[in-house]
């Protein structure tokens, strides 16, 4: 039995070396196509974040002078504060610290 002759592989391979870069364009076109519908909906997030903050200043609900707060921030008056920890007045009057042992069960 005789084998393929070379041009015979030759097409072959052509023909499987086209269908690989087909499959390759059709996944990057995916992926392009999803990072631009994320975008679209961060972009309608955001337009409609806005529209909402127009409507509230045109209510008077909040002050139209009040600034924006970036994303992912808490205005000033929302933040969490922190109490400083008090000192002790004398370093003699604590106990040393010590980590607690496990025993063994």
């Amino acid at each position: 039995m005789e084998g393929f002759s070379n041009f015979t592989w030759l097409t072959l391979a052509a023909i499987t070396g086209f269908g690989v870069v087909q499959m390759l364009r059709a996944l990057a076109i995916r992926v392009r196509n999803e990072t631009m519908i994320h975008d679209l909906k961060t972009n309608v997030a955001r337009l409609q974040a806005d529209r909402v903050r127009q409507v509230m200043i045109r209510h008077g609900m909040i002050p139209e002078d009040q600034p924006e707060a970036p994303a992912g921030e808490h205005p000033p008056e929302a933040q969490p504060t922190e109490e400083p920890a008090a000192e002790p007045s004398n370093a003699s009057d604590t106990a040393p610290e010590t980590e607690p042992t496990r025993q063994a069960a």
